[in-house]
């Protein structure tokens, strides 16, 4: 039987992702569809690859869905998150393999007796972070215990961030290069997990931004970093049980993460409650309403009593700078504080056409070996070539793509819900990165 891979998704992150499976299967018997609900999208990111069917999706159209994940072998999901599970379902209904660069969640995870009865591969956490994250982490400690090493300490942050260049212009050095929702709501949910010198920490949102990592990263840069999710998950997906200190992060540069806290702590991130926009209801509107006062904004004494902290200028600088008593009229609908916030922040942080981002990667292992201190650094960092070509769509989908290739030529042995821990993905997708110039400066150091 031929084999058909289905793209569902053509956004910001899939531009790599279509190129790099657009040139492979343009050489082989093999078929490729890419959907989305924006056809003229899917057009211009396929120009170059006239064998590639393009197809419009209505994601909430059930047997639409249905019976494009019927034709299929392979499902690439680039949807939002939300729809994974939905997706997942499917493919094990009709017998399908599925991958994504998203995390794998509990509701994934149930379904890996299922799918190994089917004998399907159910790949998740492939992309950026998750996903070369992992790989690059598996190599390192891998390195580690082939020369009899004993971990100590596992650090793993990354950022999707900007160019040193490109930044100057925005006091936050920060734009969206990837899903801005999820970049508004980045945090919430269940409490951020790690363990550091043996105690284990529960950082519940919006906290999360006040406990800070720094870093002084060679030519790259100073920065901070957050908690990220659950880190004490991957210390048995590492094989690092009981590891003192074991955390992974994101990365923003110095300052973000205060004014950020502010942001949440003023309830602007919320994203539950839905609220009813008036017409000619504005920006100012809907912000004094929320904090009921009107200097908010342009007194930075009365802010602070709101929020109940105390802030930098340079943190000030950043909250004034979205221009949140703005008399801009906010279209008429329903919306969360946090969908209101993602509506400013889609102009303030838009990346301009000359724009570079750029997308940092940073392990830091420290080890024994024969009583002796060694720390094991490992730092990758891309620039993207334009706004177009972006770090984010290279870093994200072209790990996503060659584990497509991986499976679609059975390299690939493990079935049921799998990340990419295993050597015959981590591997073969490291090496042919390379290739692309993603490639990380490694360093060794005895700490006396």
């Amino acid at each position: 039987m031929k084999q058909h891979i289905l793209i569902l998704g053509a956004g910001r992150s899939s531009g790599s992702l279509i190129n790099y499976l657009g040139k492979w299967t343009k050489k082989s018997p093999i078929s490729l569809t890419v959907a989305d609900l924006d056809l003229d999208l899917v057009r211009k990111k396929t120009i170059d690859y006239p064998h590639i069917q393009v197809v419009k999706i209505n994601i909430s159209d059930a047997v639409h869905m249905e019976n494009l994940i019927i034709d299929a072998t392979i499902v690439v999901s680039m949807l939002p998150h939300l729809f994974h599970l939905k997706v997942a379902k499917l493919c094990l209904k009709h017998s399908k393999h599925m991958l994504t660069a998203s995390y794998a969640k509990h509701e994934i995870k149930v379904l890996n007796k299922k799918a190994k009865e089917k004998n399907l591969v159910f790949l998740f956490e492939l992309g950026a972070d998750p996903g070369i994250d992992h790989l690059s982490a598996c190599r390192i400690i891998e390195n580690i215990k082939n020369k009899d090493g004993k971990i100590h300490s596992f650090k793993s942050f990354t950022g999707a961030l900007m160019s040193l260049k490109d930044e100057l212009d925005n006091p936050w050095k920060y734009k969206f290069t990837w899903n801005p929702k999820n970049v508004v709501i980045a945090g919430q949910g269940e409490m951020a997990r790690y363990r550091e010198n043996k105690l284990t920490y529960y950082v519940p949102y919006p906290r999360l931004f006040s406990k800070l990592w720094s870093f002084d990263l060679p030519n790259v840069g100073s920065y901070e970093a957050y908690a990220n999710r659950n880190s004490l998950d991957y210390s048995k997906h590492y094989k690092i049980d009981g590891v003192p200190t074991i955390i992974r992060g994101t990365l923003r540069r110095p300052g973000f993460c205060e004014a950020w806290y502010a942001l949440a702590l003023l309830g602007a991130t919320e994203n539950i409650t839905k609220i009813n926009i008036p017409t000619d209801y504005t920006y100012k509107d809907f912000f004094l309403k929320l904090t009921d006062s009107a200097d908010t904004f342009s007194n930075k004494h009365i802010f602070e009593q709101l929020i109940r902290t105390s802030l930098s200028k340079e943190a000030w600088e950043k909250i004034q700078y979205l221009e949140l008593d703005s008399e801009k009229i906010i279209p008429y609908g329903t919306y969360t504080a946090a969908e209101i916030l993602e509506k400013i922040l889609l102009e303030k942080w838009k990346l301009n056409e000359q724009d570079k981002d750029m997308l940092l990667m940073y392990h830091e292992v420290e080890y024994t070996i024969d009583h002796k201190h060694y720390q094991h650094t490992s730092l990758m960092s891309l620039e993207g070539k334009d706004v177009y070509h972006t770090a984010i769509s290279d870093t994200v989908g072209l790990p996503l793509a060659m584990g497509v290739k991986l499976l679609a030529t059975g390299k690939i042995k493990e079935t049921g819900v799998i990340l990419p821990f295993h050597s015959e993905i981590y591997i073969p997708i490291l090496n042919e990165l390379s290739e692309f110039g993603i490639t990380f400066i490694e360093n060794e150091t005895e700490i006396k």
